[in-house]
């Protein structure tokens, strides 16, 4: 699979994006840019973490979204997973 070259993704809090990319996608810090800018590396992609002080208020279907995709072989047992830390999940 080709790896693809820059994905910025925009956040408020760096640290908890950090965590999250880290300890629950498995991406690994390649190098930091600035104290506001860190880029990371997983097997197939490198995404930039940007923090940035300006929160949009997202209105569905208008807004823009990011869409993870996860293979899984229980999807019971991810949909829990990923509903325990917060985080919405929905499948098709």
């Amino acid at each position: 699979m080709p790896k693809t070259a820059f994905v910025p993704i925009y956040v408020s809090d760096l640290s908890y994006a950090l965590q999250f990319c880290c300890n629950i996608l498995g991406f690994e810090i390649s190098h930091e840019i600035d104290g506001h800018t860190v880029c990371l590396i997983h097997e197939y992609m490198t995404i930039t973490l940007c923090q940035t002080d300006q929160i949009a208020q997202l209105r569905y279907p208008q807004a823009a979204q990011m869409k993870l995709s996860q293979y899984s072989e229980d999807l019971t047992i991810t949909m829990e997973t990923w509903n325990k830390i917060g985080q919405d999940m929905n499948h098709n």
